[in-house]
């Protein structure tokens, strides 16, 4: 099997924040479970894998904080 590509925190972080900006949190997040959910549909691991790393990066940009996340 080929190796795909690794892609950068740097492009992670830029296309959620690009997300957030042209969608809100809440239509980012939405629109980032639904490319998760079509690439696992389609066997595509990958891709599901970098759509993923969008949608922690979503939301570390959020500043949400959950209850026993630990604090800085």
């Amino acid at each position: 099997m080929a190796r795909q590509p690794m892609t950068s925190d740097l492009d992670i972080y830029r296309s959620a924040n690009e997300l957030i900006k042209e969608r809100g949190l809440k239509g980012a997040s939405d629109y980032v479970a639904d490319r998760i959910h079509t690439l696992l549909e389609l066997g595509d691991q990958h891709g599901a894998n970098v759509w993923r790393r969008i949608r922690a990066a979503l939301l570390d940009l959020s500043g949400i904080k959950f209850k026993d996340d630990p604090t800085n």
